[in-house]
Order: structure tokens, then C-alpha cells, then sequence
């Protein structure tokens, strides 16, 4: 059994203590991220505690949800650099501290800085170090893993809920404050049993701390942080604006939503893309259909049909980013994608905020969710294109792979005078009809170039001889 003082990669994959760690992390995201998705239960208290707008009380969950994405990449580099030990230890202590001196707040204002920040960053630190520490300690069941540990945010908002709700009503929400501080100061210690590991780095030297920018390179990357701004935008509005009855359905079937997305993705008949891509879609619809529930029935049903969908979208980009990039990257890229979503996200509860107050009802916030969601869900559709792009790319890499490896034998012959280029190979002048044979097989090993460059090098263009 591995020690607590040993390192993950010490620790062998798919075993029990890969369980006991995996419910540690899985543990830290209930407490955290959960947390933070649980706020909606506090937004009439501190509307009535400090009297303010819909718009201002907002921005005390649009800052926490902005900062800890906008920290991505400073927290995937800290991660790299000191490993998983530091980055649990550090993050539950700053959202102990966080919520210790945010149950001091005199008014919305400093809640903004005195909660909201420090807790934001060390969701951020847990938030990166849970999932890329399952990467390293799975292997055969490393989808559902990964859908365990991101099913946290949904059995947090699920348990946290109702927890929050009772223990405002029986303390008010300072105390309450005061009791999930303690509470993250003693789990704070489970980082203990994780190693210091670091994310292997592609540079010389491993120990700096730094950003590995090389993702950006990964066209695929690019697409999906450019959806998972959209979806992000939308997901957050129920979470701040639904009604904390409504909490337990969308803790229980976002963290079911979860583990199923990493069940299935464990198939390989099963896309993860695709998945993604209808789940997304799922979301902004049963988003857009809120504003024609009338009933408490219907509108249940609808968000555990938000939540469902919510769920499978969380565990199923993960695995489909995690899917396309390097192991070295992951840390990194899950970063950047935080940061990028992060700028939706602080935009997003506000402005929902805004529009529900100017128009005295939330029919125009949950359609304009709704169609940024399903914009959202269309971005996937680039990656099928550009998969194809890839797939014609490749079979022209293995043409050219099997030209390079021979050699190859071309007769120079006189065009037409309409044609102003001859097939010449050579960077001499060459006569035509006469047979040239070009040892591709020397210059392919004395350069190390990619084919296409050589192939181009080996076959310019000359102007036809008149």
C-alpha cells in the first residue's frame, strides 16, 4: 500500500488505494466546487441581509464562479510545478478562510472581495488537481473515475442544498459560514495522502513553474474552449436563480448525469463527442422550455432534464478534452478552458440578474440562456469537419510517407506551349525525355523536415524550356 508521503505515480493504477484517493478527491469537490454551486440558497438571504438588487446580490456568486476559472492556468502551472499534495492542502484552506472572514462582511461589497476570492481560489486549486490526479491513477477505469470525481459539483450542490438551507435557518448564515470553515479545515488534511508528483512538463527544466502554452497549438483544443465559453454561459443561471427547493434535483441528477457520462464513455462504441454535443444541446433546450412550466410537477421535471443533461456535459468534456491532448498538457489545458468559460461565467449571473429586474420575470434570461446554449451545441460540428480535414491529411501524409522511402524515377518531357510548367525535379536544368532518378530515401534521412517539405524541395517548378 502506498504511503501517504509517496508520490501518485508510486501508487498502483486501478487499485484500492486509487479508490480511496479518488473518493478523497471526490470528497474536496463536494465541499468546494459544490459549495459554489449552492450559493443560489443564500441569494434571498443576502438579498434581505443587505438589501440589495437581484443584479448586485448576483455578482456574489458571478465573481466566486469568474475567479476560480480565470486562476485555470496559474493553477494548472502550480499544479505542474508542486504537484497534487499542495494544490488539496492550499485549496481547502482558502476556502476556509474564504468563508471565516466572509461571515464578518458588513455589506455586499466586502463579501465581494472577503468571500468571494479567496474561496474562488481555492476552488480553483481543487478543481485542477482532482481530475488530472485521476488521470495518473487510472487507467482501465479512468472515464468513470473521471465521472466520479466530477459528479462532486452535483452531489455537493444535492447535499450542501438542503445542508445550507437548514443550517441558515437554524443558525443564520454567518454561523453557517463559520461551521463549513471548520468543516474544510479538517479536510484540507486529506491532502496528506497524495504524493508530490509533478505533471511531466515538455522542457528542460521541469522545476519552473510555468504555463505549458503548447495546447494552444491543438486546433481541437481551440475549438472546445471556444464552447465551453457558451455552455457556460447558460448552465450558471439556474444554479444562482432557481429556487433552493429545486436544489436537491439538480445535486442528485447532476451528479447521476456524471457518473453515467463516465460509465458510457467507457464503451468504445460510445462517442464521447457526440455525447457532448446532445447533451449540450439537452441543456439549452430544457433551459428555454422554463419559461412555459406552470406547475411545481412540470418545472421539476424540467430541471432534473437540465440537471441530467448538465451532468453528462461536465463528465463528458472532461474525457473528450483529456481524450485530445498530451498527458503533460492536461493540467494546462484544463486551465485554459476554466479561464475562457470563466469569461462567460462572470458576465452571465449579472446580466440575467439585470434583465430579470427591468423586466419583472425571468422569460427573457432563460431564452437568451437557452439560444447561447444552443449555439453552443453546434460548435462540435466544427470538429467533425475538421476530423475529416485530419483523416484526408493523414492518408496524404502515408502517400507521401511511401514516396519518400524509395526511390523514385521521373521522365522530363516537353509541355504544351499553353502550359507554362514542366514536371522538372531537379534544381539544374534538365533535358527533357531523359529519366532522373531522385534518391528521396539520403535526403529524407540527412534532413529531418516534414515530407511535405521535402517533397517540395525535391519537386519545384521551372519555367518550360521555349
Amino acid at each position: 500500500m502506498a504511503s501517504c508521503c509517496g508520490e501518485v505515480s508510486s501508487v498502483k493504477q486501478d487499485s484500492i488505494w486509487s479508490w480511496f484517493l479518488c473518493f478523497c478527491s471526490t470528497l474536496c469537490m463536494v465541499l468546494t466546487i459544490g459549495f459554489a454551486f449552492s450559493l443560489g440558497v443564500l441569494f434571498p438571504v443576502f438579498m434581505e441581509e443587505f438589501d440589495e438588487s437581484r443584479e448586485r446580490t448576483a455578482w456574489v456568486s458571478s465573481i466566486t464562479m469568474a475567479v476560480f476559472m480565470f486562476l485555470g492556468p496559474v493553477m494548472g502551472a502550480f499544479v505542474n510545478r508542486f504537484g497534487m499534495r499542495a494544490s488539496i492542502f492550499l485549496g481547502c484552506l482558502s476556502c476556509a478562510a474564504g468563508l471565516a472572514l466572509g461571515s464578518l462582511a458588513p455589506n455586499i461589497y466586502v463579501l465581494y472581495f472577503v468571500f468571494s476570492v479567496p474561496f474562488a481560489t481555492g476552488v480553483s486549486f481543487i478543481y485542477l488537481a482532482a481530475p488530472v490526479s485521476v488521470t495518473q491513477l487510472f487507467t482501465k477505469r479512468r472515464s468513470f473515475a473521471l465521472g466520479t470525481v466530477s459528479a462532486g459539483q452535483g452531489l455537493g450542490t444535492m447535499i450542501l442544498g438542503p445542508t445550507l438551507q437548514a443550517l441558515e435557518d437554524a443558525f443564520n448564515w454567518r454561523n453557517t459560514y463559520l461551521i463549513m470553515a471548520g468543516v474544510l479545515a479538517i479536510v484540507s488534511f486529506t491532502g496528506c495522502f497524495y504524493g508530490g508528483r509533478k505533471q511531466p512538463l515538455e522542457t528542460k527544466n521541469s522545476k519552473r513553474f510555468s504555463w505549458n502554452f503548447s495546447v494552444w497549438k491543438n486546433r481541437k483544443f481551440r475549438i472546445l474552449i471556444a464552447m465551453a465559453g457558451f455552455e457556460n454561459f447558460c448552465r450558471i443561471i439556474p444554479y444562482v436563480h432557481l429556487s433552493s427547493t429545486l436544489f436537491l434535483f439538480l445535486g442528485f441528477f447532476a451528479a447521476a448525469g456524471r457518473i453515467l457520462a463516465g460509465i458510457l464513455c467507457d464503451f468504445r462504441c460510445v462517442n464521447s463527442l457526440f455525447l457532448l454535443q446532445g447533451a449540450v444541446f439537452m441543456s439549452a433546450a430544457s433551459i428555454m422550455s422554463l419559461v412555459v412550466v406552470k406547475t411545481y410537477p412540470a418545472l421539476a421535471s424540467v430541471v432534473v432534464l437540465f440537471s441530467l443533461a448538465d451532468g453528462l456535459v461536465v463528465s463528458s468534456f472532461t474525457i473528450e478534452l483529456f481524450n485530445s491532448v498530451k498527458e503533460s498538457q492536461r493540467a494546462s489545458s484544463l486551465g485554459f478552458i476554466l479561464m475562457g468559460g470563466g469569461v462567460f461565467m462572470f458576465c452571465s449571473p449579472p446580466l440575467s440578474g439585470l434583465m430579470a429586474d427591468k423586466f419583472g420575470n425571468y422569460t427573457a434570461t432563460f431564452l437568451t440562456a437557452g439560444a447561447v446554449g444552443v449555439l453552443g451545441s453546434a460548435v462540435p460540428f466544427v470538429l467533425l469537419c475538421m476530423r475529416k480535414e485530419t483523416d484526408k491529411a493523414q492518408d496524404d501524409q502515408v502517400f507521401l510517407e511511401e514516396i519518400m522511402d524509395k526511390d523514385q524515377t521521373v521522365f522530363i518531357k516537353k509541355e504544351d506551349e499553353s502550359d507554362d510548367m514542366t514536371n522538372s525535379t531537379s534544381l539544374v536544368n534538365l533535358d527533357p525525355g531523359k529519366p532522373v532518378t531522385l534518391r528521396t530515401s539520403q535526403v529524407r534521412t540527412a534532413h529531418e523536415r516534414p515530407v511535405s517539405f521535402l517533397w517540395a524541395m525535391e519537386s519545384p517548378f521551372y519555367p518550360s524550356p521555349s
